[in-house]
């Protein structure tokens, strides 16, 4: 009876199991560089790892604060629509012609325009 381990080993291909015999060659590897690396060295990485870090960061947060004031932009002109659609029902409801609907509908929107344009 064969272990689990012996049957898996055995299904595995010639290259993945090259592999796995390396990977224990380079971690004495990466053990001895380590062990030949300077202090300072070691901490001159940190310092340039912590500064890709901190640009990566300030460009998410970049990326979040434009993606919020997109939504907030679109958020305005969807409820700029919701309240001329109202409006138009209202206004056919209560007998208006679609020329004159369409008008005043107009006219709003010129309206609106002018003012998201002044909050810029």
């Amino acid at each position: 009876m064969t272990h689990p381990a012996e049957e898996q080993t055995r299904r595995m291909p010639p290259g993945d199991l090259a592999g796995t015999h390396e990977r224990p060659r380079d971690l004495e590897l990466a053990a001895r560089q380590l062990d030949q690396t300077r202090r300072e060295q070691m901490l001159s990485m940190a310092k340039k790892f912590a500064a890709i870090k901190a640009q990566a960061v300030d460009a998410q947060t970049s990326r979040a604060v434009t993606g919020a004031k997109t939504v907030k932009r679109e958020r305005k002109g969807l409820i700029t629509a919701i309240v001329m659609l109202i409006l138009a029902l209202i206004l056919l409801r209560l007998g208006f012609g679609v020329r004159s609907t369409l008008r005043v509908c107009s006219q709003l929107d010129r309206w609106f325009s002018a003012k998201t344009n002044k909050n810029k």
